[in-house]
């Protein structure tokens, strides 16, 4: 699995790695070079047979890779077998009672191997999943899943509990099993969701072994403690706590956990070198091929056979449930042209940049966070940077990483303090989340020690405290206390004032954006602003329904029939009330080279220009290469649409080519309109360039 919102560069290297060959996505998903690309709107299923396709699969065979933190820079992918998968899912069945009928919330990114427990066990077990929308934050997420029924089971990391500790959901009583994992589990957290009726387990399992591989149900005894154990191993699983030469340690003495069984994956795909240093021949088997994996944790068994989990022997992390390998966002810093040396570490839960500039250079961390966000995912990016002259070294010349300092206060200078009602309404609740005596309202959030989860912390409280509900995405790009509290208050006002539509006319404004684009566009750049795409149908294509999907598409959207022309000298937009379109159709099935001819088209169609007084401004061309298979171009100009609005429109297409092909086509004029008025457009907290979709 991959999560499409990690930089391209990254997904392509896993994708290299892989070698995975065809990737499924949605229409207007990630751009990948060398791999074939099919959108999950574009398949025809409907005329596919219902019954499971005959496959035979051996327990042995790959299940699926999941990539991890590479140590070196580069991310090392675990191959899980389909037997170490069915151990895993049937006997979380069992364990955690999934039945037919329960529900179990999906609110994870699938390539995150939390996401086994929450998909692939209750959908075995004849249960349900509950998809959680991406922009959805887990407290509402966990009101609405729940809102009628029972959960089970519900699988979420430490730091969800804290997330909705925050929020006021730490006790929900819908919750029937919780699973968690990801990092340690402590009574504090357990506790209210035990004393709600949940039964609450700890579950602990490197990615290289499934998921999880030890279990521990939380009891009364553990909620007087600290940490919760790890418990014992899962059926058919097998834990040793071994020494530096590979002998047990008794009850009671730390070691390093190995884990052998069913669930150990074959090793890392194409890293046989990483393979042999990780997965070693089990000496306690009685299968002379077994092995087991090194996980790299301090454990000790206690006398009642629990195992405690005591932390990393070597220099990876988890933080916020993420495995993290420091060394590799260190490799990754390191490229920077800026950089002389740097060290990545934890202060305070935080990552923290450690960084000596080439001679001349001055320190800057936002341009080394962009830098780092283009090559690593947001949790691996380093929330502060420390510049100093040179890196403290040991006496054998590696980095002393405890001579590192302590970040100071991010700002710097003198501190601002709240000015306003609702600026010391959110010092107070930065305080409580970051857990700091003193904030100003123009320090940065993530810079005092704040991530994704404290920041939905903060938009759950402003929620609760001052009934308005701030953009999470707007906070993350302004994320001061002056920057929300001024967005708030234009928050309040948008929540009253509905901005009507402009009355009919022959003609009306050009938005500024909308201006910009057709200067350019009178200055020669007629080509320049074209949004080309082009899908492969691997299936018969109904041409007539297509062509009639796109006549009805026109004629509910505004914006695809709307004529850009000048008047008295200056540029207006005219709204028609009908439009014809045709799909162009070129058929190169007889041809020896029909794919570079379809090459040809698509290259030509790209930088073809568009007449913006003669609408659509969109035109689709259809190729057939042979009869299961034809591509399909679509382009518009970005002057009616984006790469947003552009999505909902493909996703409209197939929705109205598939009902037409069926017969059952019902369409009404779109609601929204792009005709505003000026002083509609003044009341926009953002101008109204988007068209309707």
């Amino acid at each position: 699995p991959l999560d499409r919102r990690q930089p391209v560069a990254r997904l392509a290297e896993m994708v290299a790695d892989s070698g995975v060959r065809l990737v499924i996505g949605e229409v207007g998903g990630t751009a990948l070079r060398g791999v074939e690309q099919i959108a999950l709107e574009e398949l025809r299923l409907d005329d596919q047979p219902a019954t499971a396709p005959k496959v035979e699969v051996a327990g042995a065979n790959l299940a699926y890779v999941i990539f991890t933190s590479g140590s070196t820079g580069r991310p090392k992918g675990s191959v899980i077998t389909h037997a170490g998968l069915r151990n895993y899912v049937q006997w979380a069945a069992e364990f955690y009672g999934v039945a037919p009928g329960q529900i179990a919330p999906l609110h994870t990114t699938i390539s995150f191997d939390l996401t086994v427990t929450s998909l692939w066990v209750p959908l075995a077990a004849g249960g349900s999943v509950r998809l959680v929308p991406e922009e959805s934050d887990l407290g509402d997420a966990m009101r609405e899943a729940g809102r009628e029924e029972r959960l089970r089971p519900v699988k979420l990391t430490p730091a969800h509990l804290d997330l909705l500790d925050a929020a006021g959901l730490n006790a929900r009583r819908n919750v029937e099993v919780l699973v968690v994992g990801g990092e340690q589990l402590y009574a504090r957290q357990a506790a209210p969701w035990v004393r709600a009726g949940a039964r609450v387990f700890n579950e602990y399992g490197p990615t290289e072994t499934v998921v999880g591989c030890t279990v521990r149900e939380a009891e009364p005894a553990d909620l007087e403690g600290g940490a919760i154990p790890i418990g014992r191993p899962l059926a058919n699983v097998t834990n040793y706590v071994l020494d530096r030469d590979l002998n047990p340690v008794p009850a009671g003495v730390a070691g390093e956990l190995f884990i052998g069984g069913a669930q150990v994956a074959r090793g890392y795909l194409g890293r046989p070198d990483l393979t042999a240093e990780r997965f070693l021949p089990d000496p306690f088997a009685a299968d002379s091929g077994a092995r087991m994996y090194r996980t790299g944790d301090l454990v000790r068994w206690r006398t009642d056979g629990q195992l405690e989990y005591l932390g990393r022997i070597d220099q990876q992390v988890k933080l916020r449930g993420y495995r993290i390998e420091l060394g590799e966002i260190e490799v990754a810093l390191s490229a920077h042209g800026d950089v002389q040396s740097c060290a990545v570490a934890i202060v305070s839960e935080r990552l923290v940049g450690y960084v000596a500039l080439r001679s001349g250079v001055s320190p800057a961390p936002a341009g080394l966070q962009e830098f780092l966000r283009e090559r690593l995912p947001d949790y691996m990016v380093p929330v502060t940077f420390v510049f100093l002259p040179a890196l403290p070294l040991t006496a054998n010349g590696k980095v002393n990483r405890r001579g590192l300092p302590a970040p100071e206060r991010a700002g710097g200078g003198e501190r601002v303090g709240p000015r306003n009602a609702t600026e010391e309404t959110l010092a107070a609740i930065w305080r409580e989340v970051l857990q700091v005596a003193e904030v100003g309202v123009h320090d940065n959030f993530f810079e005092l020690g704040g991530h994704s989860l404290k920041a939905m912390q903060v938009v759950s409280r402003v929620q609760q405290r001052i009934r308005v509900k701030p953009g999470l995405r707007a906070f993350f790009q302004q994320p001061t206390i002056a920057a929300l509290a001024e967005m708030l208050g234009t928050a309040r006002r948008d929540e009253w004032e509905a901005i009507p539509p402009a009355p009919p006319r022959d003609h009306y404004e050009l938005s500024h954006a909308q201006q910009r684009l057709w200067l350019l566009h009178r200055l020669g750049g007629q080509s320049a602003y074209n949004m080309p795409q082009a899908y492969v149908f691997e299936s018969e294509v109904d041409e007539g329904a297509l062509e009639f999907a796109f006549q009805r598409l026109v004629a509910r959207h505004e914006a695809l029939r709307t004529a850009f022309v000048e008047i008295d000298g200056e540029p207006r937009q005219r709204i028609l009330p009908e439009v014809r379109f045709a799909l162009r159709r070129i058929d190169l099935s007889g041809e020896p080279e029909a794919e570079a001819g379809a090459r040809a088209v698509a290259d030509e169609d790209a930088v073809a220009p568009f007449d913006l007084e003669r609408p659509p401004l969109l035109r689709a061309t259809l190729i057939r290469l042979a009869p299961r298979r034809s591509v399909f171009l679509f382009t518009m100009h970005h002057i009616i649409g984006d790469g947003w609005s552009g999505n909902v429109l493909y996703r409209e297409l197939f929705a109205l080519y598939a009902a037409a092909r069926n017969g059952a086509i019902r369409c009404r004029p779109c609601a929204c309109t792009t005709r505003i008025s000026p002083s509609g457009r003044r009341r926009a907290v953002s101008p109204p360039t988007r068209p309707t979709g």
